[in-house]
């Protein structure tokens, strides 16, 4: 699970609301935009991000436990030939 900070109050309590974001730029029609669930503060209201730390952290376990399990395959591979 992600967690938020807000950058404004440094909160960690966070809401989802739907907002309107831009998704494109328009031809004849105009600028494109779509409804969105947008992570918003409960404090302050403030938009708030991802932590990066914790995805950089999901993404290290990902590549140890990929790692471990090809390895683990490999050697199952040689051992039966």
């Amino acid at each position: 699970m992600a967690t938020y900070t807000c950058p404004r109050c440094q909160g960690t309590e966070i809401y989802f609301a739907k907002r309107e974001r831009m998704t494109g730029l328009g031809g004849i029609y105009g600028n494109r935009s779509k409804m969105v669930r947008t992570p918003l503060c409960k404090a302050c209201g403030e938009h708030v991000e991802n932590d990066v730390n914790d995805n950089l952290f999901v993404f290290k376990v990902i590549g140890i436990v990929s790692i471990f399990v090809l390895a683990f395959l490999l050697i199952l591979v040689l051992a039966t030939s």
